[in-house]
């Protein structure tokens, strides 16, 4: 996971994780596709709210979420899952370093 405070979006997955679970067969429904162009390059994305997201034993329903099929550009290396600052809108992370554990709550 990367934490991303500043970032606007809530969840995006990144294309190694949508090949690795085989989603994208699930994305097909999803249209259209965003085309956005930055400092990084261009980002080519799909946005959807899906049925439920699992982190640990914090189940979220229907969350917005981006699925990213970058090839270059900023997505391009994310290997898993971006928890954006609209996220954290509404949840709370804790992170303890020195016991190696994080603690996300309902804000």
């Amino acid at each position: 996971f990367i934490f991303d405070t500043g970032h606007d979006e809530y969840i995006v997955i990144g294309k190694k994780m949508i090949t690795k679970n085989k989603l994208e067969k699930d994305t097909l429904k999803i249209q259209p596709n965003r085309i956005n162009s930055g400092l990084f390059g261009q980002t080519i994305h799909k946005s959807a709210s899906i049925s439920s997201f699992k982190v640990g034993s914090l189940t979220i329903s229907k969350p917005y979420t981006v699925f990213s099929f970058d090839n270059d550009g900023y997505y391009s290396t994310l290997d898993g899952v971006l928890l954006g600052g609209q996220f954290f809108k509404d949840y709370k992370l804790i992170l303890n370093y020195p016991k190696k554990y994080l603690v996300l709550t309902k804000q």
